[in-house]
């Protein structure tokens, strides 16, 4: 895969029509990025999406839509749960120009991730932690002013997961397609036990075709009522709320 068949012209573009204003310095590593993730993808299973067009809106994009919640939230360090091939931490770490750990316990794709970095010069600021969410936020309680999250998990659990990682005042910005209410009411109870609080929800449709999007901004506003993290697993399989 060549940098040149993922356009940063076509990225600007969209960036544009999603009223995502993005630094046009960011826009050269993001490509490079992408097209190494595309390129590692032949040999591990990183993404589905091989094309690259649908690639830069479905994988970069997408990232870079929650722009504007990150920009928002108080200065520090960013987590990526669950980042897999780096989405959306890469993309919104450069942007936001912040440091940022990436998240996943699926060892392969923190490697391929890791060496991408690494190769690209960005290892400065982005790292990989092979580690699940509840033994990061063990070893780093407190650690990050925001906390980001893509087709990972439903609400309730990811308010669970964040709570421990993020410092008082800091954000879980949870990039979402179309939750069901029963979704966002499971979200707020949770939320309520955790200590987080419900501050915003904008959604919208992303440039280039019909795919729903939203994003939902949780704030770490008080101590849990509960000890976090709890046992691995368990914001999964028994949410509370």
């Amino acid at each position: 895969m060549k940098h040149s068949d993922i356009r940063v012209q076509t990225l600007a573009e969209l960036c544009a029509q999603a009223h995502v204003e993005v630094p046009v310095e960011v826009f050269p590593p993001l490509v490079a990025y992408l097209a190494e993730v595309l390129r590692a993808n032949k040999s591990v299973n990183l993404t589905r999406i091989t094309d690259p067009s649908q690639a830069t809106r479905l994988h970069v994009l997408d990232s870079l839509c929650a722009l504007p919640e990150v920009m928002g939230a108080p200065a520090g360090r960013v987590c990526d749960i669950g980042s897999g091939a780096g989405f959306p931490g890469v993309p919104l770490a450069l942007a936001a120009a912040r440091k940022c750990t990436l998240l996943d316990s699926v060892g392969k794709k923190g490697d391929v991730a890791s060496r991408i970095l690494k190769d690209l010069g960005l290892d400065g600021s982005i790292s990989v932690s092979k580690e699940r969410a509840e033994q990061h936020a063990r070893n780093h309680p407190g650690k990050y002013s925001v906390v980001t999250a893509r087709a990972v998990a439903p609400l309730a659990s990811l308010v669970e997961l964040a709570a421990p990682l993020l410092s008082r005042g800091g954000r879980l910005v949870a990039l979402k397609g179309s939750p069901c209410q029963s979704e966002l009411d499971a979200g707020l109870a949770a939320a309520a036990v955790v200590g987080m609080e419900f501050r915003t929800r904008r959604e919208f449709i992303l440039p280039g075709g019909y795919e729903r999007r939203c994003v939902i901004v949780y704030v770490n506003a008080r101590q849990s009522r509960v000890p976090l993290p709890r046992r691995e697993g368990l914001a999964q399989h028994a949410p509370l709320g």
